[in-house]
């Protein structure tokens, strides 16, 4: 199944207000609306009561000394996609995903992009899409920057058709805005790079 539904789960492990709330700002401007859960901590097994979500953003501040085995732990609990927010990445136990504190904001929304389209990369290979074809032909469309009656125009159905299918597109991935529909498209190899129009 795809995850960027509206019932998809984030867990932000963060005591820093402003890291989750700029995290949950973050997730918003790529177009993906889950439910947040936000842990202050992840002592005392705060996380075990949560590791059916798909998603972990992990501030590195909360894991205790010696942190690699802490992390393993956490690896060991929490089955989903882990984003780490910190900058020790030297250790090989650091997930692969890190935000780092002096990456720009262009590099972190092309980060937290990556993260959360990549178990959508890695659901596809099971060709369990929970678009139906012509849904995927509407995104396709959206995705490349045709209006609503362009899209109408050049699959044969009508306007009131193609309003319907991007809302099932919207309500099913729980991506709100083109732009986001645009990435989702492109990280699922449903359109090229070079098809959309500036």
């Amino acid at each position: 199944m795809q995850r960027h539904k509206l019932n998809t789960r984030v867990v932000i492990a963060a005591s820093n207000l402003l890291y989750q709330s700029g995290i949950q700002s973050l997730i918003k401007h790529i177009g993906v609306q889950p439910e947040y859960i936000i842990l202050k901590s992840i002592q005392n097994n705060e996380l075990t009561a949560h590791t059916n979500a798909e998603y972990l953003i992990l501030d590195q501040k909360l894991l205790t000394k010696p942190r690699n085995r802490h992390f393993k732990q956490i690896i060991s609990q929490f089955k989903g996609e882990i984003l780490v927010i910190g900058s020790d990445k030297t250790s090989p136990e650091f997930h692969s995903h890190i935000l780092l504190p002096m990456d720009s904001k262009n590099t972190i929304v092309e980060k937290i992009q990556n993260f959360f389209t990549l178990q959508n990369i890695k659901d596809k290979t099971e060709n369990e899409w929970i678009l139906s074809t012509r849904e995927i032909d509407v995104l396709q469309k959206v995705a490349k920057g045709l209006s609503n009656k362009e899209i109408s125009e050049q699959l044969f159905i009508s306007i009131n058709t193609v309003i319907t299918h991007r809302k099932n597109i919207t309500e099913k991935l729980g991506i709100k805005t083109i732009s986001g529909l645009t990435v989702y498209a492109l990280m699922n190899n449903l359109i090229n790079p070079e098809e959309i129009t500036a």
